[in-house]
């Protein structure tokens, strides 16, 4: 019960909520923004139970226009006893109707800001948590957005249990799930409580809200005794059962995946008389392990966690060291914090007092396709296993003074139970109360028992996840061929690759088939080409410039003919001069602009840059020019026609100086499909893996082979890599080849 601010109105009177001894209940209307008191409430039902929504149903009577205003869905509802002792506040979600001035109303307490939330982070439906902080995880699902920086929280988490000690990473995934669950889910799989602790300020939008999770709710002392029978009596018992009907001592579990991939665990109580839970989460390969109790245990003893046995050296007060993982052939692995551990037994020789023995082998086969990883499925098999394996006892109490009580104690506290003519005394656990009203009579049942939640919600999210796995498979099998063929030799192989999604979990199974074949070629040779041809003119003169001296060169060179004939001239032009040269008498190609001879009229060229020109002898290489092609007769000017020698060449005349002749050889091919014969020692050598790094697998000389197992070749295979099966020929030849790949993929979208 919450003890409310007092508010004061806006002529400075204290105002209170509620009245001495009574009930009462306000809804708020947002349109004055205050909150009205209803006398038209004639019976109410308020409903707590541990790790749930507290729900509420109130039926009004002879209801005035007015409060129809505010008497409607998602009105904020609070109930009061006494002054500003508040019991409960929450949410209307139903209103109906039975006359006009007659309604019943249903809701559920402030969880249902969360609850009407669905989960989605970065745009997904389906989030996974692979290691991942449980602080972290808990914090993004009351955000609204998934900065740890400036988180956006629907209601704000408290500073104290698991947001002040993180209890440490976890893996769990998501699937569709409303916010509520999904961190129900994460408070049961660390196994802590969850609630919500309400403001005492009365603005129903307020931020003061806080939701908690923390190991226990409550406290673990005893807050209260309720004696039965005698002189001293204070409650009535209206029930108790002890309820074997779902005990169990033997817990198997499976997670995500099918067939040889599906994740398994298991444990069992064959010695819980001699064991505890890991104080700490551990690696596979320590040696040191942290735990809560080593009574029972001595030095040399081989314990079991899940499916591990560890040979024990030494034996102090909280942990065990010298430890040999491992041990008789089990494998070690990783475990969480909280995992259930014992001294070994097999199952099928428990020890004489263990919940195997006294109760004979009671098991449970849960499948839960939301578990990702063997860590958490050994954590929830363990905490199944310790609610499970003693019988659940439940206590119903009707108190004697029901508003006493409720300002006494909380849903999670523990209190004590005394009957001595029913031989009853122990501590228990307050798992839940339903407060009843009717025209002014109260009444409050307690439910106790001494496991720390209600059976039958155990067996209603039970339900949830049965529902949840027919609904949405977190992945299937799926099986492909992929098959390539191509000629291969002995340098150039045929690789067979194939990449693995990021979705995928496991690979099954991975077998290649291939044929061995004869070289194909796809092209024949044609007959030679006639010759080839190509010549050189040149417009020469005999010129002895002096220095300074600059002239004009003009080179044509014909087109490429077959039979030695040319038609059409290609020309180029370009200044040469003979300054600041040496008297080696050797022409210098210089930039600038050049004549069309083709018209006569002068035109800018690229520039040529420099190149040697041997004196009377040609040109002794090449160069590159703009070029125009024409048929009409080339001619060239140079600038000082007096430094000619009379006894050369005139300008003008053209001079072949060169034909260069190529020999008859062939050029094109054919179209046809040829295929080799088959060597008689052909072979090819087989290899396998991840692209780069692929092993060998053996030699096959058979030109037919089929289903040769790679899946042990391969490895392990990560998702987002490329994998290659490659064929490694000792000859020319034709490979076709086929695997058959079945694997685990995750469903994500």
């Amino acid at each position: 019960m919450t003890t409310l601010t007092k508010t004061i109105s806006s002529s400075s009177v204290v105002k209170y909520f509620g009245v001495n001894d009574t009930v009462t209940c306000y809804v708020y209307d947002t349109n004055s923004s205050t909150w009205e008191s209803s006398d038209s409430i004639v019976a109410y039902t308020i409903t707590e139970y541990l790790n749930q929504p507290t729900e509420f149903n109130a039926t009004f009577e002879a209801i005035t226009d007015t409060e129809k205003v505010y008497i409607k869905e998602n009105s904020h509802i609070m109930f009061f006893y006494g002054l500003d002792q508040r019991i409960f506040r929450g949410i209307i979600q139903k209103v109906t109707y039975g006359t006009a001035w007659n309604c019943e109303a249903k809701g559920i307490g402030e969880e249902l800001r969360i609850l009407n939330k669905e989960f989605i982070k970065d745009n997904d439906k389906r989030i996974q948590y692979t290691n991942t902080s449980a602080k972290t995880i808990a914090q993004e699902m009351l955000a609204l957005n998934s900065t740890t920086t400036s988180p956006n929280y629907i209601i704000t988490p408290t500073t104290s249990g698991l947001f002040s000690s993180d209890w440490g990473d976890y893996s769990m995934r998501v699937e569709y799930g409303n916010r509520l669950k999904s961190i129900a889910e994460l408070a049961n799989g660390i196994k802590y409580d969850w609630w919500v602790n309400c403001s005492a300020t009365l603005n129903p939008t307020t931020s003061d809200d806080r939701f908690n999770i923390a190991s226990l709710k409550g406290t673990s002392t005893p807050v209260m005794a309720f004696c039965i029978s005698g002189s001293n009596s204070n409650a009535n018992m209206d029930s108790k059962e002890t309820d074997t009907g779902y005990l169990v001592n033997y817990v198997d579990i499976l997670g995500y995946g099918d067939g040889i991939n599906q994740l398994h665990t298991f444990t069992y109580a064959a010695a819980d008389n001699i064991s505890g839970t890991l104080s700490s989460s551990m690696n596979a390969t320590q040696t040191k392990i942290n735990i809560s109790s080593t009574t029972g245990f001595s030095d040399g003893d081989i314990i079991r966690i899940a499916e591990e046995q560890i040979n024990v050296a030494t034996v102090s007060a909280t942990q065990f060291t010298g430890c040999v993982r491992g041990t008789n052939s089990t494998t070690a692995k990783v475990h969480q914090k909280g995992v259930y551990y014992e001294k070994y037994f097999a199952y099928t020789s428990p020890t004489t007092d263990s919940s195997l023995a006294t109760y004979g082998q009671m098991d449970n086969h849960i499948t839960d396709r939301t578990l990702i990883d063997i860590t958490t499925a050994e954590k929830i098999a363990s905490d199944y296993l310790l609610d499970h394996k003693d019988p659940i006892v439940r206590i119903r109490l009707n108190t004697s003074d029901p508003m006493s009580v409720l300002q006494t104690i909380q849903v999670g506290d523990y209190v004590t139970v005394t009957d001595a003519e029913a031989g009853i005394t122990g501590s228990y656990r307050i798992i839940g109360f339903i407060f009843t009203g009717e025209y002014g009579m109260l009444n409050l049942e307690l439910e106790l028992s001494n496991k720390t939640e209600n059976l039958l919600a155990q067996l209603s999210r039970e339900r949830d996840q049965a529902e949840t796995m027919q609904k949405y498979m977190t992945g299937a099998t799926n099986i492909y061929q992929i098959s390539t063929y191509e000629n291969a030799d002995g340098s150039n192989y045929l690789n067979l690759r194939f990449y693995a999604p990021d979705d995928l979990i496991a690979m099954n199974t991975i077998k290649a088939s291939f044929r061995l074949l004869g070289f194909r070629a796809y092209s024949i040779a044609a007959g030679s080409e006639p010759d080839k041809s190509r010549g050189t003119q040149a417009m020469s003169f005999d010129w002895d410039p002096a220095e300074g001296d600059s002239g004009c060169l003009g080179l044509a060179i014909d087109d490429v003919q077959s039979g030695g004939t040319f038609s059409t001239h290609v020309w180029k032009y370009a200044f040469i001069d003979r300054s600041n040269l040496s008297a080696t008498r050797y022409f210098r190609l210089a930039t600038g602009s050049a004549v069309d001879v083709s018209s006569g009229a002068g035109t800018t060229v690229n520039n040529i840059g420099s190149f040697n020109l041997a004196y009377r002898q040609g040109i002794a290489g090449s160069f590159i020019d703009t070029t125009d092609r024409h048929d009409d007769t080339g001619w060239f000017q140079v600038s000082d026609t007096s430094d000619f020698d009379s006894g050369g060449v005139g300008y003008g005349d053209e001079q072949i100086i060169g034909i260069d002749t190529l020999a008859s050889h062939g050029h094109q091919t054919g179209f046809a499909i040829t295929t080799q014969s088959l060597s008689a020692t052909a072979s090819v050598a087989l290899y396998a893996g991840e692209e780069g790094s692929e092993t060998f697998v053996g030699t096959y000389s058979n030109t037919i082979n089929t289903n040769i197992d790679l899946t042990t070749s391969m490895g392990t295979l990560t998702g987002g890599n490329w994998y290659n099966v490659q064929f490694r020929p000792n000859n020319e030849m034709r490979v076709e080849a086929n695997a058959y790949v079945k694997c685990f993929i995750q469903s994500r979208d």
